[in-house]
């Protein structure tokens, strides 16, 4: 419910903030909050601007790109969320993660949503890394 109070460049500093605080848990949260991934059937509750996403994702993934990093994630919310723990479950399992980690990767197609990103986070642990990106896919 807090989650459908913020907008998406909030929804996205709040992912950073756990990402900062190392609290994996946290950023799943969110993940499940939002329905993702986004091509899981029903469609996602909520969809984020692709620059938000980005940002989002780029921070998810540092901390549970593994599949151990995401099993260890999973573990630590069904304890702190138990009421839920059944839909947790069967919202986070393997076919989950390979399709979240799909939505990770930032194409050519991205190069706008990745210029508002770097604008709209300029304190975004990524930052270096989606500005190399960028003068990539403009070079390219």
């Amino acid at each position: 419910a807090m989650l459908g109070q913020l907008d998406d460049v909030e929804v996205a500093r709040a992912a950073v903030a756990f990402s900062a605080l190392r609290h994996s848990a946290g950023i799943l949260l969110i993940l499940v909050a939002l329905g993702w991934p986004r091509t899981t059937v029903p469609a996602p509750c909520r969809s984020l601007t692709r620059c938000c996403e980005i940002a989002l994702v780029s921070v998810a993934e540092q901390l549970l790109r593994s599949e151990s990093a995401w099993n260890t994630a999973v573990a630590a919310l069904i304890k702190a969320e138990q009421a839920a723990a059944q839909h947790l479950v069967k919202a986070l399992d393997g076919a989950t993660r390979k399709v979240w980690l799909k939505s990770v990767e930032i194409t050519a197609d991205d190069a706008d949503d990745l210029a508002l990103a770097i604008c709209a986070f300029p304190r975004h642990p990524l930052l270096a890394s989606w500005t190399n990106e960028l003068l990539s896919s403009v070079e390219r």
